[in-house]
């Protein structure tokens, strides 16, 4: 893969870290502003059960949030969230001091009206 896989709210139940091959944040450089890119995903999995996932343990999107952000800007001019959480937790991201702007998913209803 030529990109990085983000997910700053899994965690490997038995190590306590995040789970292979993913990080938890990146950062990259636009045209020379420190762009923080943060990803989250919702915690269904752990309440549909899913086999594949019951060694994970999913923390609050915005618990995690907070705990990432002040490492993430450290080295970031702007904070981006990529959310698969649904559009009322991406609301609640968003309320988050040191985010610039979410980027969500999973809600699957298009916004007409732009925010």
């Amino acid at each position: 893969m030529n990109f990085p896989i983000l997910t700053g709210n899994v965690i490997d139940r038995e190590t306590g870290k995040y789970i292979q091959n993913v990080k938890p944040w990146n950062s990259f450089a636009f045209n020379g502003v420190k762009v923080g890119m943060i990803g989250l995903t919702s915690m269904k999995p752990e309440i549909r059960g899913w086999d594949d996932v019951a060694d994970l343990d999913f923390i609050e999107p915005v618990e995690a949030l907070n705990a990432l952000l002040p490492e993430v800007s450290e080295k970031s001019d702007v904070n981006i969230v990529l959310s698969h959480a649904g559009n009322p937790v991406d609301h609640k991201l968003a309320q988050v001091p040191g985010v610039s702007a979410v980027i969500g998913a999973d809600t699957h209803k298009v916004i007409e009206t732009p925010v």
